[in-house]
């Protein structure tokens, strides 16, 4: 035969496992409330959209090398310095930043922010 105490270690461990398996719902119901409480308290869906839409603005209306109304480059075409800081100066501050400059255009023209409405400027700004 089996001896007694392998026969006793053997029912211990089944039972161990047995509570084992029936606590996993309550696990599992535990995680999922943080989940869910974690989504709709942080609203992360809000932030990333906001990231997102951050990321295009700079990326699509940061331009700079101005040739009239146009601005020929974007943030992917800064290679030196100079186009960084001429990036930073004609695209990025008056994209983030639009009541405290004017666009940059060529041969001394500028167009005036003061259209925007009651707000609008620190759209961007508000999220972060």
């Amino acid at each position: 035969g089996v001896p007694r105490r392998w026969l006793f270690d053997h029912l211990k461990s089944e039972i161990e496992q047995e509570d084992a398996c029936k606590s996993l719902p309550q696990a599992l119901m535990l995680w999922l409330v943080f989940v869910f409480m974690a989504l709709f308290h942080m609203r992360l869906h809000l932030l990333r959209e906001v990231s997102n839409a951050v990321e295009f603005d700079i990326q699509e209306n940061a331009n700079f090398a101005f040739t009239g109304f146009f601005g020929a480059k974007d943030i992917r075409d800064v290679k030196h310095i100079t186009d960084f800081y001429s990036w930073m100066r004609n695209g990025l501050v008056p994209l983030v930043m639009p009541d405290l400059t004017e666009a940059p255009m060529a041969e001394d023209r500028s167009v005036s922010f003061e259209a925007w409405p009651d707000g609008a400027p620190h759209m961007m700004t508000r999220f972060n």
